[in-house]
């Protein structure tokens, strides 16, 4: 629980690509995080808001 890297706060959506890689909609920091298939933190992208690129409680994410 948290907002660093790798951490959570609320997760609700996830996705899964070819590879095994995990996404996952980090709703209450308003972001998507992937993650590899081991669970290792890879990246993660977008901000709380209304423009390109930023979120408002995303809730479900597509690969």
């Amino acid at each position: 629980f948290g907002d660093g890297d790798g951490q959570l706060n609320m997760p609700w959506g996830n996705a899964v690509d070819e590879d095994g890689n995990v996404y996952v909609c980090d709703w209450r920091n308003d972001r998507i995080q992937k993650f590899s298939a081991d669970g290792a933190f890879l990246m993660k992208f977008g901000s709380s808001g209304a423009e390109n690129g930023q979120f408002d409680r995303p809730s479900s994410v597509a690969v």
